[in-house]
């Protein structure tokens, strides 16, 4: 994981950057969610919009690009498994990468959760 938080909040920051022109304003501190809402709100778009649908596989390319800048996407790499495992809560941190994934796998989290926590501090 990164400690920058700048790196944690690019990808996001960069999709909603995009939508200023319509007097959006991203709030860091919200959550993704929250803030895609307002992003659909202040733009008018009605439910099943083309420029929705579009704006939402955006924000969710977005998410990835945000999970994936802040655990990293080597699925070989200990260190950030076991990153993955302390953020989830488990304890004790296994000490082998298949045991890491293992309980990674068996612990049900949302990966939404994952972000968030990281860019909101909740």
């Amino acid at each position: 994981m990164s400690d920058s938080s700048s790196v944690a909040e690019q990808p996001l920051e960069e999709f909603f950057a995009r939508f200023a022109s319509l007097s959006f304003s991203y709030k860091p501190t919200s959550s993704a969610h929250k803030n895609f809402a307002n992003l659909c709100r202040v733009s008018g778009w009605a439910e099943n919009s083309g420029e929705r649908h579009e704006a939402h596989a955006g924000f969710h390319d977005a998410l990835v690009q945000q999970f994936n800048a802040i655990y990293g996407t080597d699925g070989n790499d200990l260190a950030a498994w076991q990153n993955l495992c302390c953020v989830i809560g488990i304890k004790p941190v296994p000490d082998d990468i298949k045991e890491c994934k293992k309980v990674v796998r068996d612990a049900h989290v949302n990966i939404i959760d994952l972000i968030e926590i990281v860019r909101t501090a909740k």
